[in-house]
């Protein structure tokens, strides 16, 4: 397994790596990383909220190509076709790109506040983490709102400031079984 360290140059000093820790540490330009996603391709989406931007890296880790112009993005997925979704904080709504960094669309116009995280599912639907909102917002492969998961509160089934989400499958009976996780701040 190798692990991507990703961190503004204030951190990482803005030189290449030394070789000792090349394995761990990978130069790059984005400023204010947030979040980042995998896709089917092997290739890394990075947003950066800072550069307005998501940076995309290819499997080797070199940097690729940049889509630009995103106000304020912050959570990304890759769909199991390969469109990318990034949350837009700024536009407060779901971008969707072509893999080579065209929009397609946009959805969840003003349904969201906070897209934090997100993460879709082998199905294509899209689990959004909206911090503002406290709560997970489920979206179809056709952008559709079709469910919310929680709601405000620091009891079961509840969030304050959710921020992040990932789904994890597992095997029982010879079935495929997801298990949605949250990572929320406040709780």
């Amino acid at each position: 397994m190798r692990v991507l360290l990703l961190a503004a140059c204030a951190v990482i000093a803005c030189s290449a790596p030394r070789a000792a820790d090349a394995a761990l540490t990978v130069y790059n330009p984005n400023a204010k990383p947030i979040r980042l996603a995998q896709g089917p391709d092997g290739k890394i989406y990075v947003t950066d909220s800072a550069a307005a931007s998501v940076f995309v890296y290819d499997e080797a880790l070199a940097l690729i190509g940049q889509i630009k112009g995103i106000s304020q993005p912050l959570g990304v997925s890759v769909s199991p076709g390969g469109l990318i979704y990034v949350g837009s904080q700024g536009s407060r709504n779901i971008q969707v790109y072509r893999p080579d960094g065209v929009v397609v669309g946009s959805f969840a116009n003003g349904v969201v506040r906070k897209p934090n995280d997100m993460v879709h599912d082998w199905e294509g639907n899209l689990y959004v983490v909206d911090s503002l909102l406290d709560k997970v917002l489920v979206f179809d492969a056709q952008g559709h709102h079709v469910a919310d998961i929680g709601e405000t509160g620091s009891g079961p089934g509840q969030f304050s400031f959710p921020s992040a989400i990932a789904i994890a499958y597992y095997e029982e009976g010879g079935v495929a079984v997801g298990e949605l996780f949250v990572g929320d701040q406040r709780n």
